[in-house]
C-alpha cells in the first residue's frame, strides 16, 4: 500500500490483510471513561527549540507520544525538564518511515491554513497530529494522506501563520477542553 495514499481511520480490524478474523472488540461497563489518546509531530522540523517547546506542551497537555519526521536539525540538551523520561519521542528518517509505524486505528490530523475551523472540528478519540515544518508547512503529499485537515483562526485581516510549537499547543489545548467540556469537568489549571 502506498503510505502517501489518503488514509481514513479504520473501522474495523477486516480492513487490514491477514487480521480478518480478529473480533471485533466490545465496549465493556466503564469504558465510557477512557478517552482514546493522541500523539503530535512535526514534518520536516528545521528548529529543536520548536520540537523542544511542542515535546513539553505535549507532555503538559496528555499526548501519549510525539515524533519527527525528516527532521533538520542537530540534537542538543536543551530539555530542562526532562520530558523524554515522561513522554517518548519517535524520530523517523522520512514519512514513509512514519506512515509504516504509525499506530492501528489512529485519523492522521494535518493542522494546515484551510482545513476546517478547529472551533467546529471533533477530535478523534485516536488521533496522530501532523504538524508542518516552519517554513514550508505540510507538503501536499502529506495533507492528501491525512484524514483530516484543521485550521486556526487569526484575527481578520491577517495570515493564519502560527510559530509550529505554538499551532500544535492550541490544537492540544482545544482537544483537551472540548474532552472535558463533553466529559462535564470544566476547563481550567491544575490536574484532573
Amino acid at each position: 500500500a502506498d503510505p502517501l495514499e489518503r488514509r481514513a481511520p479504520l473501522s474495523s480490524p477486516e480492513r487490514i490483510p491477514g487480521l480478518e478474523n480478529i473480533e471485533t472488540r466490545v465496549p465493556v461497563p466503564g469504558d465510557e471513561s477512557r478517552d482514546g489518546y493522541f500523539g503530535i509531530g512535526i514534518v520536516g522540523g528545521k528548529n529543536e527549540a520548536n520540537q523542544g517547546t511542542l515535546w513539553r506542551s505535549a507532555y503538559q497537555l496528555g499526548a501519549a507520544f510525539t515524533y519527527t519526521v525528516g527532521a533538520r536539525f542537530e540534537k542538543s540538551s536543551s530539555d530542562t525538564t526532562k520530558t523524554w523520561t515522561n513522554l517518548p519521542m519517535y524520530s523517523h528518517d522520512d514519512w514513509n518511515a512514519f506512515a509504516s509505524s504509525a499506530p492501528y486505528d489512529a485519523a492522521w490530523v494535518a493542522v494546515e491554513m484551510g482545513g476546517t475551523p478547529l472551533a467546529t472540528f471533533h477530535h478523534p478519540d485516536r488521533a496522530v497530529y501532523v504538524l508542518g515544518s516552519e517554513d514550508n508547512g505540510l507538503p501536499s503529499s502529506v495533507l492528501r494522506a491525512c484524514a483530516h485537515v484543521v485550521e486556526i483562526p487569526a484575527e481578520v485581516g491577517r495570515v493564519a501563520s502560527f510559530n509550529v510549537a505554538v499551532a500544535g499547543a492550541v490544537v492540544m489545548y482545544d482537544r483537551l477542553a472540548k474532552r472535558r467540556t463533553d466529559r462535564g469537568g470544566a476547563v481550567g489549571g491544575g490536574v484532573d
